[in-house]
C-alpha cells in the first residue's frame, strides 16, 4: 500500500507464511511452513532458503541483514542465523534448546535474544551478541 492507500503491488505466496518481515525498499522476507524462508522483491521471489526447522523469530537491521532463530522442539537444540540481503550465510549461533521467545537489537547493533525453554526445572535465558 501507498502512502495515499493505493495498492503497489500484489504477490500471491508460494507457501503461507507465517509472518512478512520488511527487510529492504520493497523487499519482504516470508518464512514459511515447509522450513524455507522466502524473500521478495515487490512482487517477485528473488531466493528462498531453506531453515533448519520451524522460524521461532525473525528481524532484519537497516542494512537487509536478517536475524533468525529456528530448529525443532523435537530435537531439543535451535540456532540462531545472519544472512545477508542476498540470503548468503553470515554467521550461526548453537542454542541448547530450540528457539522459543523474541529477537530485539540494541543501539549499538547489540542482537539480544530472549529464550524460552520448555523443559522442567529449565530457566529463561537472555543472551547478548554484539559485533
Amino acid at each position: 500500500m501507498s502512502k495515499k492507500g493505493q495498492f503497489e503491488f500484489k504477490y500471491r505466496p508460494s507457501c503461507g507464511p507465517s509472518a512478512l518481515v520488511p527487510t529492504l525498499a520493497n523487499r519482504l522476507a516470508s518464512p514459511c511452513p515447509d522450513n524455507n524462508l522466502h524473500q521478495l522483491n515487490r512482487d517477485a521471489e528473488i531466493w528462498d532458503r531453506g531453515t533448519d526447522g520451524r522460524i521461532a523469530y525473525i528481524k532484519s537491521d537497516n542494512e537487509g541483514t536478517q536475524f533468525y532463530g529456528d530448529g525443532e522442539k523435537s530435537a531439543k537444540t535451535g540456532h540462531v542465523h545472519a544472512i545477508d540481503a542476498q540470503g548468503k550465510p553470515l554467521w550461526t549461533v548453537n542454542l541448547s534448546h530450540a528457539p522459543d521467545g523474541a529477537i530485539a537489537f540494541g543501539p549499538r547493533r547489540q542482537l539480544y535474544v530472549f529464550q524460552v525453554p520448555h523443559e522442567f526445572g529449565a530457566t529463561s535465558r537472555l543472551l547478548h551478541l554484539a559485533d
